[in-house]
């Protein structure tokens, strides 16, 4: 599933694991690795359906964390 759930003080948390954002970020990594002479434009448009999807699957999940740190390691 790519989740991890734990219960703290009474609350059930849910969060997306750690493998799960290793390979987003392995993916995220390879395209821009790939396209490294292609315009800005041309590279977003192609890590945003990636980047839209695991957003969409990951939406009831506590991700403010992970995508902070995300954009601090891209």
């Amino acid at each position: 599933m790519g989740w991890n759930f734990r219960k703290y003080q009474g609350t059930l948390i849910i969060k997306s694991s750690r493998d799960s954002v290793k390979n987003l970020l392995k993916k995220i990594k390879g395209r821009l690795d790939a396209n490294k002479t292609t315009k800005t434009h041309v590279v977003i448009a192609k890590l945003n359906p990636t980047t839209r999807g695991w957003a969409n699957y990951h939406q009831e999940t506590v991700v403010k964390k992970t995508f902070s740190h995300m954009t601090e390691r891209v």
